[in-house]
């Protein structure tokens, strides 16, 4: 669900206008500067709603010192009682004005002091307050929950007492002062308990000068304030005396040292202002030339890609690479794999899917891969959470946390020697695992893919056969009976074809009988029309009767003739030839025997081939038509469906179109008929007629304002304007509303201006009764009060009111004449109707998007409620028209058909012109329902249809035209096209084989008649076989156990039976043929032997199907089985070994990466050095006691130490900001935790770091808002209202995914214990996309969603804005809580701020009555309980949740659908966070139900979206989509393995769970309702589909097992090898389960991880302790070895030895001294002759050697003069002690050992200043002091390093590369 969030113009402006990356960035920061007044640093508010205390006769210096100096705490003194407490004459004289000659007013105060003289007030632990006790309570109830509430969410504790105010004014109101802090004391409120005072304490952090007003005097005023240094040194006292002295020149200017306030300042967007200054980021060549800042700000990110989604992690990461050091799912290991290669990623991780769990691998993958890491989040509790996982598994070492109260340079300190001092971890080598791990995961995968591996074509894998084979074992198929013909060929579809031919022959032989027993067995017709059964029936009764009659004639004829009775036809064969040629006469009488016609032969045989293509041309038809499509003419549609595409479907797109033609009809009148109404003179196009219908809609509504007014030009070009003169009017009626208490009427007529201006200026200053300028104001004011004794702060908050009133009323006459233009006599000037006009405002605004002329239109309809109706009814219609219509036009257009004549655009078509195309369509369409396939039809095979129709049309009138000659040559038995061929083909044959016997037979009606007895006996039975002839032919009779196929060699008595057994059973025959048609189909189809076991009875009908499927799946498994053996050579004993033996493995490889980790970390800390660099620096400020460097200094001057040490930087956005300076540390890679909270100007300093990033966050969670800014700013001057809620603004989140940031979503949901926790949001947010575990537990364990309904709690709606008889119940409920489940973690969330203040009020007043429950609120210091709004809840997540909605009824029990935010933009972003933030039970408080809510008077997303959940909630039910069919097909084993339980008596579920993960069997706990006591996980849907072995075998297990389930794996081979044994094992399973259960809780007592967090000891060597090493000791470098060795001095002088011999003396000389100068190898050589100094001939000859050296590459040079043996790698040695004199000269001092040594220093000190590399190398190199000569030789060796690449340097700083 991807969803837009609404972005304030100033944030499109900035960051997605035009304009260079400068430019944005600039515009961005300058949103971040707020030097107005509204800024609290400029102007401290202390009166009115503002959430300060001011602090009254207290010393700056006490305060300073007492809080700082001294640590102690401070409490608060009231400074009097509440209202009901004081005595009302003591109201008024407060009210009064103070009359200085009052005795009591001037008389001095006791005073008390100490023992040091001073004030005991002063000095004491209380800190005076003008407030009230209750008053002062609630403040600091105040101040303390917002403090909180910034720290946890912002990371930075803005909780400050102001010490010392400037009084300054500013050039635009000179008369006005202003009041802004100079010292500001971080601070914190603490309390033990509520029923304790409130303690204020100094919370350890630098002392803060005001920023703000720095840069403001600075630019406004060129005055620069004083900073404030080190605190032990700072002196309060004269820092604002200095300040006082500096404004002592401006007039009116001052300095309130004694001044003091208690409130929340936020220097954090100055902060950010300042480091995104352009000129701090030059070094690095400015914003432009960063490329992470260049892809967020302008180009995006166009080239980045990710791995697939759909990637097999374990084909793409390997054991070796899988640097995870805490579980890690599929989901979230892609995105660490496309981290560690280097890919900037956004991942989406929507709530409880582990996304600190992912962080955590990435940072320790980075860390191992040597990599700077730079966390942010604005929340301190997500920095917390990964900061935690970190420190569990012995990495927390490499993190530095810098947000919050952490930000302490002590502490900073501290934690960095910590982790100096940490010894080498130790740990086995763990290829050894890696190895198995990779065998173990190898070998599970391969199981996997081979038990899910489909056969192709079945489609069916060996997991659904084992299935399958079950069920039929079941069933109790045991063995295979029959053989299938090539069965694993068949696809699913032929299969399923085959399993109802063999239903439907079972079915027929339950009614029939066995066939072989059957009547008409071997009768072997398949085709059998009623006429021919009929006929056929017929024929046997008749030849029945007549071969009775025959017998009886032929045995009275053979007993007259003294022979035996005939026993065979054969035994009348004398004289019957002739006789049985008259009787096989074929019937078709006198007439057609004799017809001419058969003397011509080829007219009948054209007769019979017409005949048969006839037939052939309607039976084909017939199959793909009704019968009624032979009689129907075809022309019409045929010439609609070639003018459409040949793609189309008939039941598509044709019968769109034909649907359409009503839609059209119904339409039109009524669209006709309102553009009549509007004045509409065109023809009507589907255009048009929307657009007159979105008109007409308009018309009901149209405001009751005069036509003129209606029509005003103002509406078309000043709304806003009107808008702004309805504000006025508002303006001045509630002022009149609200004054009338106060003022008189005269009041409203005077100037007051000038009056407000003097009282304002002196205040409640006890001077001002001596001014007369005051007293005249303050007389002329209170005259015009209707109290004049009102107090003077209520009469000049009154009196500002009265004056901004009157500017209203200016502005309303000034514009008196727009007024009147735009509502004409219902504009009353101040009297007129607010809420009308806005309605009328509503109404014009919302005819922009009709274009123009439209006013115009409606204020001349006559009837505007027709209008309305009648756009009403055709506005739905035309758009069903054009959404269905528009893509098939669209398509027709582009095959370049012409639909709508020579318009191709469908919008400009006039409905005329569709009706009359959607008419022709719909009759095409009406007439192709005599197609048989009409739902399947595509146009081009209707046509191809229609072609053979049309033919077989054509044939049919061909063969009427041949009746006459027909009905001629075949009389009776010619019926046209119905004619039987077999009988026609016969009497064609008998006709011309005996043509001469046609006369005879058509006269002769006896053929015995003229012979004699015998002769007529013998020629009826020549007659008789040959009808019984034809006969056995019709029904193509194959012989059975009675008779053959011949008739004559039948015995007469066999032939006598059969024919009464036909004659008998005459309604067999078309049960016989039907039969007949199946089992040839059987046969055809590979079932043969199964067909005929069925035939004789050897397979029942009821086995039939299982006996198939027995033999079909056998087949199957056999194939299988061959095509990988080790199917059948499955053990589940060792799978599970091996199962459990991987889990093992792969948390061993999670440990032995977590030691790889610690190992690269710990080869990055520095081993040697400390003496200089950032190295040396950072250990010197170790060692300070006091004044060390701010941690802003540390970071700029000792960046690479600090970086080595803690690569991991944790911080907030702030503190980014405020800790690291631009340029002087740079991060790899950038994770930005809830990142949809982050602000992109806020993110900029840490992308502008960061070369790689790692964008986190939830698109579908908060954007960020601008809540905070009510809590510093003066917003909080505002109540807390409905209407008025801070505005979402665009995040970073949103502004790289819109800039193309590749995207990554977390999908294992690990949060919730109970499923109804997160089931409305994964199905209203994610699409179900979430792997949710399930809970073994039901809502009666107490897990879960509970809804608490408040039936009487009613909305304070007008006033206080809360419910306080729901804050109430809730309050109740968390005493419960506290009392009954303290081991479980509470939060709770409000709709509102001002819901969530009335729960706190409540509960405190509840925690003072129920002290024992102290305990749990100072318990769970990881998770303390909360109340909090749904504002600032993301991130949180607790044990239990509780939501107090707060809105509901008001005291007139009227309701309305305004929810606050949640209806606003994002509001649904907002309920997804707060409903998603429990992790074992949330309790929903709500004095309304889902019922209460009216979606028809609101369509908000959130509103829709917690009425959803509000049912659910209360009632448990939820839709969500159903199972795949895919997927339920293969639960065939899973529903067998269910019945085998439920046979034993156990109560069971299948595919327990809500989304994406399920337990396939889930069997309740029969002893204790509420839970399941067993989970059964079988190798099915969910083992194939798992991601990678580790989410198979180890993950998923160990996920609902930490839900609480106790699991069992089934695998299916073991089961279908031995399901009894399997069974028995399964149930002792559950029964241990059920006896293990029966002494536990029902719910566990505290939450853990979807995994449980394994907290890891890391064994290390000892620590080692580190120290400053003394520069001026001797360096660690090797003394100087001098080459001292044999040389021919006796055999010859020095200047004589030969090239040759000196070559090898050179070489000698190199190979111990090297580098060495030339120079001092002659010196050398001289020195091994004894000789005391060398002339020319032995400088010549030592060269000679030299150059000798050379030529044989013995040696080589380098550096001019420099020699060395080739490979000799430059060692730094020491020269203190050397005998040669010239070994000290610096320019005999090889370059390349003075690069060593730099590069040693740098390296070795992580950086160093040029002036100490100078100091270092000179003390390795042996010298005690640098020459001026020395130090140029290094620092040009120094600047030649970092020309070569071997070192860079960086704001003075030479660091390693």
């Amino acid at each position: 669900m991807n969803e837009s969030t609404t972005v304030p113009e100033a944030e499109v402006s900035a960051f997605r206008a035009s304009g260079s990356v400068e430019e944005k960035i600039e515009k961005a920061r300058l949103e971040l500067l707020d030097l107005s007044t509204r800024n609290r640093l400029l102007h401290t508010p202390r009166a009115g709603r503002a959430k300060t205390i001011e602090v009254v006769n207290e010393l700056a210096e006490a305060m300073f010192k007492t809080l700082v100096v001294e640590g102690k705490r401070f409490t608060f003194a009231a400074g009097r009682l509440d209202s009901g407490e004081i005595a009302a004459e003591e109201v008024e004289e407060q009210a009064a004005p103070v009359d200085p000659s009052d005795a009591e007013f001037v008389d001095q105060p006791e005073v008390e002091l100490d023992a040091h003289g001073r004030v005991l007030a002063h000095w004491d632990s209380q800190l005076s307050t003008r407030m009230t006790s209750s008053g002062l309570q609630k403040r600091l109830v105040d101040l303390f929950i917002d403090a909180k509430t910034v720290e946890e969410e912002q990371g930075v504790n803005i909780l400050y007492l102001a010490i010392g105010y400037l009084r300054w004014r500013a050039p635009k109101t000179p008369d006005q002062d202003r009041f802004a802090p100079l010292v500001l004391v971080p601070v914190r409120l603490e309390r033990s308990n509520a029923g304790e005072k409130f303690h204020l304490k100094w919370s350890g952090e630098d002392v803060q000068t005001n920023l703000s007003l720095q840069l403001h005097m600075k630019r406004e005023f060129a005055m620069k304030l004083p900073s404030i240094g080190e605190v032990e040194n700072f002196d309060i006292s004269r820092y604002l005396s200095e300040i006082k002295e500096l404004v002592s020149e401006r007039p009116s200017w001052g300095v309130e040292k004694e001044d003091a306030v208690l409130g929340l300042f936020s220097f954090a967007k100055f902060m950010m202002y300042r480091d995104l200054e352009a000129s701090e980021w030059a070094a690095v060549g400015g914003f432009q030339g960063l490329p992470s800042i260049r892809g967020v700000v302008a180009d995006g990110f166009p080239t980045a890609t990710l791995t697939s989604d759909e990637a097999t992690i374990d084909d793409l990461i390997s054991p070796a690479q899988t640097l995870h050091v805490v579980d890690c799912d599929s989901s979230q290991s892609l995105v660490v794999f496309d981290v560690q290669k280097g890919h900037s990623i956004l991942v989406q991780g929507p709530p409880g899917t582990g996304k600190s769990q992912t962080i955590t691998n990435i940072i320790a993958a980075a860390i191992a891969d040597q990599k700077k890491v730079l966390f942010v989040a604005e929340k301190m509790a997500a920095l917390e959470v990964v900061w935690r996982r970190l420190d569990h598994i012995g990495l927390g070492v490499a993190c530095l946390e810098l947000h919050s109260h952490k930000a302490n340079k002590r502490t900073l300190l501290q934690e960095l020697r910590n982790t100096w001092q940490l010894g080498a971890p130790k740990f086995q080598d763990g290829q050894a695992t890696i190895t198995q791990l990779t065998q173990a995961r190898d070998e599970l995968n391969a199981h996997a893919v081979r038990l899910h591996q489909v056969l192709e074509p079945s489609g069916l894998a060996p997991f659904d056969v084992y299935g399958h084979l079950v069920r039929l074992r079941r069933e109790g198929h045991t063995t295979s009976q029959v053989k299938l013909d090539q069965p694993t060929h068949w696809p699913p579809h032929e299969k399923q074809a085959r399993e109802q031919l063999i239903l439907d022959l079972a079915q027929r032989i339950r009614v029939m009988g066995l066939p072989s027993q059957h009547p008409w067995n071997g009768v072997g017709i398949t085709d059998l029309t009623p006429n021919d059964r009929e006929r056929l029936i017929q024929a046997v009764s008749v030849q029945s009767g007549a071969l009775s009659l025959w017998r009886r004639r032929a045995d009275s004829f053979l007993t007259e003739l003294d022979l035996p009775a005939a026993n065979l036809f054969s035994d009348m064969e004398h004289g019957i030839q002739r006789a049985q040629i008259l009787i096989a006469a074929p019937a078709i009488g006198k007439d057609a025997l004799t017809a001419s016609i058969w003397e011509e032969r080829g007219s009948v045989d054209s007769i019979i081939e017409q005949l048969k293509d006839s037939q052939r041309l309607r039976s084909q038809s017939l199959e793909l038509s009704k019968p009624e499509a032979l009689e129907a003419d075809w022309t019409q549609t045929k010439a609609v469906l070639e003018r459409l595409s040949p793609q189309f479907t008939l039941n598509s797109e044709l019968a769109t179109l034909a649907s359409l033609h009503p839609l059209i009809e119904r339409v039109l009148p009524d669209a006709t008929r309102l553009a009549q109404l509007l004045g509409e003179a065109e023809p009507l196009t589907l255009d048009s007629a929307m657009h007159v219908g979105a008109i007409g809609e308009r018309a009901s509504s149209v405001p009751p304002i005069e036509r003129e007014a209606l029509i005003a030009h103002i509406w078309d070009r000043g709304v806003d304007t009107i808008e702004e003169l309805i504000d006025a009017v508002e303006h001045v009626q509630r002022a009149k509303q609200d004054l009338a208490p106060v003022f008189r009427e005269p009041a409203w007529s005077k100037d007051w201006e000038t009056a407000r201006g003097h009282l304002a200026t002196l205040g409640t200053s006890w001077l001002r009764i001596f001014n007369g300028n005051w007293r005249r104001a303050n007389r002329e004011v209170r005259s015009q009060l209707a109290n004049p004794k009102l107090p003077a702060p209520e009469m000049l908050s009154s009196l500002d009111e009265l004056i901004a009133a009157q500017a209203a009323q200016r502005r309303i006459v000034e514009r008196d004449a727009q007024g009147n233009e735009a509502f004409g006599v219902q504009w009353e000037r101040e009297r007129s109707k607010p809420a009308f006009m806005r309605g009328v405002v509503a109404w014009m605004r919302a005819l922009r998007p009709l274009g123009t002329g439209v006013r115009e239109k409606l204020a001349g309809v006559a009837d505007r409620q027709l209008a309305t109706e009648l756009a009403g009814r055709i506005r739905p219609i035309l758009e069903d028209i054009r959404l269905r219509l528009t893509p098939i036009s669209e398509a027709l257009v582009a095959a370049e058909q012409r639909p709508w004549g020579e318009e191709t655009v469908l919008r400009r078509v006039p409905l005329t012109v569709i009706k009359d195309q959607t008419n022709e369509f719909a009759k095409a369409y009406s007439q192709a329902e005599l197609l048989q396939r009409r739902n399947t039809l595509s146009v081009e095979s209707a046509l191809v249809d229609l072609g053979l129709i049309q033919q077989t049309q054509q044939a049919l009138l061909a063969l009427k035209d041949q009746e006459r000659n027909a009905d001629a040559a075949f009389g009776p038995l010619w019926r046209g096209a119905d004619t039987d061929l077999t009988l026609v083909h016969a009497a064609t044959v008998w006709m011309h084989e005996n043509s001469r016997l046609r006369q005879l037979a058509a006269r002769l009606e006896e053929p015995v008649r003229a012979l004699a007895d015998g002769k007529r006996v013998e020629e009826e039975a020549r007659g008789l076989t040959r009808e019984l002839h034809a006969l056995f032919a019709g029904l193509k009779f194959t012989a059975n156990e009675l008779v053959s196929t011949q008739p004559r060699e039948a015995k007469l008595s066999a032939l006598s039976t059969l024919m009464s057994r036909w004659e008998g059973d005459a309604e067999g025959l078309p049960q016989w043929v039907a039969y007949q048609q199946r089992a040839m189909q059987g046969t055809e189809r590979g079932l043969a032997d199964l067909v005929d076991h069925m035939a004789i009875g050897e397979v029942s009908p009821d086995q039939a199907l299982g006996a198939f499927d027995l033999a079909y799946y056998e087949a199957l498994l056999a194939a299988m089985t061959k095509r990988d053996a080790a199917l059948g050579r499955f053990d589940g004993e060792q799978q599970t070994q091996t199962v459990a033996h991987f889990g093992q493995l792969d948390r061993d490889r999670m440990q032995f990466a977590r030691h790889q980790v610690l190992a690269t970390h710990h080869s990055r800390i520095p081993k040697r050095g400390g003496a200089t660099g950032p190295t040396g620096l950072l250990l010197g400020e170790m060692e300070k006691k006091r004044g060390q460097l701010a941690i802003r200094q540390l970071m700029t001057r000792c960046a690479p130490a600090i970086q080595a040490l803690k690569p991991v930087f944790m911080m907030s956005p702030l503190s980014v900001a405020q800790f690291l300076p631009p340029g002087a540390l740079d991060f790899d890679v950038l994770v930005i935790d809830e990142a949809s909270q982050v602000q992109p100007v806020d993110a900029l300093g840490a992308i502008a770091r960061c070369k790689q990033l790692v964008i986190v966050g939830d698109e579908r969670q908060l954007p960020p808002t601008r809540f905070f800014a009510k809590v510093v700013g003066e917003a909080e001057e505002k109540e807390d209202s409905e209407e008025t809620q801070a505005a979402d603004v665009e995040s970073v989140l949103g502004l790289c995914r819109a800039r193309g940031l590749p995207e990554r979503m977390l999908r294992w949901h690990y949060r919730s214990r109970h499923q109804s926790l997160i089931a409305v949001s994964n199905s209203e947010f994610y699409q179900n996309r979430l792997l949710i575990v399930p809970s073994p537990y039901t809502e009666q364990a107490g897990l879960g969603l509970r809804f608490h309904h408040v039936p009487d709690g009613v909305y304070d709606r007008g006033n206080t804005k809360t419910n306080l008889v729901e804050a109430k119940v809730v309050a109740q409920a968390m005493i419960r809580h506290a009392i009954e489940h303290p081991q479980l973690s509470l939060g709770v969330a409000a709709f509102s701020t001002s819901q969530r203040r009335a729960i706190f009020d409540e509960l405190e007043i509840l925690r003072r009555q129920h002290p024992e429950t102290e305990g749990f609120f100072t318990a769970h210091p990881s998770e303390p309980w909360f109340v909090k709004s749904l504002e600032n809840i993301q991130g949180d997540e607790r044990d239990v949740i509780m939501i107090s909605v707060g809105y509901g009824r008001d005291a007139q029990r009227h309701m309305t659908m305004n929810f606050g935010p949640l209806g606003k933009d994002g509001g649904e972003r907002r309920l997804n966070v707060l409903i998603s933030r429990a992790k074992s039970r949330c309790e929903v408080f709500s004095s309304i139900t889902d019922e209460d809510i009216d979606l028809e008077r609101t369509r908000a997303k959130g509103t829709v979206a917690f009425k959803l959940f509000l049912h659910y909630a209360r009632t448990g039910r939820l839709v969500i989509a159903k199972e795949a069919e895919d997927q339920q097909a293969q639960r065939v084993f899973e529903e067998e393995v269910a019945a085998a339980l439920r046979a034993r008596g156990y109560e069971l579920h299948t595919q327990v769970g809500i989304a994406g993960l399920f337990v396939d069997i889930a069997v309740s706990d029969p002893k204790r309702p509420g839970r399941y006591v067993l989970g059964i996980d079988c190798d099915g849907t969910w083992y194939r589909d798992a991601k990678s072995a580790r989410d198979r075998e180890r993950l998923r297990e160990a996920a609902l097992r930490d839900k609480g389930w106790s699991i069992y794996r089934l695998w299916i081979g073991d089961w279908f090898q031995r399901p009894k044994a399997e069974l028995d094992k399964l149930i002792f399973a559950i029964d241990k389960a059920v006896e293990h259960n029966e002494g536990e809780q029902l719910v566990s007592g505290t939450s853990t991880r979807p995994v449980p967090v394994e907290v890891s000891s890391v064994e290390r060597d000892e620590f080692a302790e580190i120290g400053l090493i003394n520069a001026e000791e001797d360096a660690d470098s090797t003394p100087y070895e001098e080459a001292a060795f044999k040389v021919p001095s006796r055999q010859y002088e020095l200047h004589l030895v030969p090239p040759n011999i000196m070559a090898e003396i050179v070489q000698d000389i190199v190979v111990v001294e090297g580098p060495i100068h030339r120079a001092e190898v002659v010196a050398r050589a001289r020195d091994l002759w004894g000789l005391g100094r060398a002339g020319s001939r032995i400088q010549a000859a030592v060269d000679a050697g030299i150059v000798l050296a050379l030529r044989n590459k013995a040696v080589e040079q380098a550096h001019h003069d420099f020699l060395s043996v080739p490979g000799q790698v430059p060692a730094v040695r020491d020269r203190s002690e050397v005998a040669s004199p010239t070994l000290r000269r610096p320019d005999y001092l090889p370059p390349q050992e003075i690069d060593a040594a730099i590069v040693e220093i740098v390296g070795s000190n992580l950086g160093a200043t040029v002036g100490e590399l100078v100091l270092r190398v000179s003390r390795q190199l042996g010298y005690r002091s640098t020459s001026a000569q020395l130090r140029a030789v290094i620092e040009d060796r120094v600047e030649n390093v970092v020309k070569a690449g071997q070192a860079k340097e960086n704001n003075g700083l030479i660091s390693p590369i």
